[in-house]
């Protein structure tokens, strides 16, 4: 009857599976951390059964639950503060995800967010595509923009976690199936009234529109490096200037090395 609102905002739906996924592998790895001890435990416990509490057995448990604390401790490494926010950021994703494939994402959240939201998705998107570009590692790259490229990386994941946290408090904890009613509601509202309910954007709408601008600016000068570079690459005249480059580098060592020569005979 209704159209599926994921189709409406389809940069925010590819952003919200790709979390979706990446939390899932999250736990699956949160579950290895706490069977990992558990297989060092394990067979000291047997052999303590085994040897019926002797001396030995003792020793094996001593041993079991030392093994414990040292794969706790050196494999099961503590989460950073940013880490930790990530899975926040991750976990309300999730939730957003599990509205957006119940229908009710569109209900729950007034259009003016899931707009700004879609929009920070896409420029998400796009700041990634850019940076991920190999180009970003070539020797024609200014060495003032490669220091900063891992920098720009995180700063623009930080940024989309940011805009997730912003909504964590204004979703529903717990995603259910929407009630009978509430399609009524709507059906009523699309085809008899042709007013929709509106809601009111709340005041993180417009700090979020700020980072999607934020994520724009990178996002397009990102994208300018990579093309200059690019074009650079494949003018006829850089490998030429490559290895003039490259001599005026060994003429550099070469002098460097004898220079020293002469520093340690003098």
């Amino acid at each position: 009857m209704f159209p599926n609102p994921a189709k409406q905002y389809p940069n925010l739906t590819e952003y919200l599976l790709k979390q979706t996924q990446i939390e899932r592998q999250e736990s699956n790895s949160k579950i290895a951390e706490k069977i990992i001890p558990w297989l060092f435990v394990g067979p000291a416990l047997s052999f303590l059964f085994i040897a019926q509490f002797a001396w030995i057995g003792i020793l094996l448990g001593i041993c079991g639950v030392a093994a414990t604390l040292f794969v706790k401790k050196v494999l099961v490494k503590p989460r950073t503060p940013r880490q930790i926010r990530q899975e926040q950021s991750r976990e309300v994703a999730q939730r957003l995800h599990q509205m957006s494939k119940r229908r009710r994402i569109h209900r729950d959240i007034d259009t003016t967010s899931l707009v700004v939201l879609d929009e920070c998705a896409k420029q998400w998107n796009r700041a990634q595509v850019a940076l991920a570009d190999p180009i970003w590692k070539s020797d024609l790259v200014p060495a003032q923009y490669r220091s900063i490229h891992e920098q720009a990386v995180m700063a623009v994941d930080d940024s989309m976690d940011d805009v997730m946290l912003m909504y964590r408090d204004r979703i529903p904890s717990e995603v259910t199936n929407r009630e009978a009613m509430d399609y009524v509601e709507e059906a009523i509202e699309t085809f008899v009234l042709r007013e929709p309910t509106v809601k009111q954007a709340p005041a993180v709408a417009w700090e979020a529109q700020k980072v999607a601008e934020k994520l724009q600016e990178i996002a397009s000068e990102a994208d300018r490096i990579v093309q200059e570079v690019s074009l650079y690459a494949a003018s006829p005249h850089t490998q030429a200037k490559s290895l003039d480059l490259v001599l005026s580098e060994l003429r550099t060592i070469r002098q460097a090395e004898e220079e020293l020569h002469e520093d340690t005979t003098a």
